[in-house]
Order: C-alpha cells, then structure tokens, then sequence
C-alpha cells in the first residue's frame, strides 16, 4: 500500500504536549506503551506531553505519521524490530 502527503501537510503540523497526549489517549495508549510502540525514548515523551520542550523534524514527522496511519506505522516498525 502506498500513502502520499504533501510537504506542506506535514511541515504545517504544530505538535505541543496537549495534541501529543490527545494522539496518544485516542489510540489507548499508556505513555510507556506508546514509547515502545512508536519507538520514541520515554523520556522525549514525557517531556513532550509536559511543554518541556517540542519536537522537531523526524520526531514531528513520526507523529504526523502516527496521527494519519498509527497502525501501519506500528507494524512496519515491529517488523523491524523482529529482523534485527
């Protein structure tokens, strides 16, 4: 399957800790859980979720990602996970 988003979708995305925490409460996820799952350190989350700082770049493209396709984006990273 193949996804296509414009440049301009995914740069204009603003990703602060209320969206963060709303993307991770709608997917059911507990902070660790989404961490593992997405592979982001818990620590970057947390502090994320609490306006500590803000992701950027790769970080804000994974969650635009996450928001648009979550399952296929889990699973392809499981999958590689399981190749190591």
């Amino acid at each position: 399957m193949c996804y296509s988003f414009k440049k301009e979708e995914i740069t204009m995305k603003k990703y602060n800790a209320e969206r963060i925490r709303q993307l991770r409460n709608k997917l059911g996820l507990s902070q660790p859980q989404f961490a593992k799952t997405y592979g982001i350190p818990i620590g970057s989350l947390r502090n994320w979720e609490q306006g500590r700082s803000v992701p950027g770049g790769t970080s804000a493209t994974l969650f635009f990602l996450i928001e648009k396709i979550p399952n296929q984006i889990a699973d392809t990273l499981k999958s590689r996970k399981l190749k190591r």
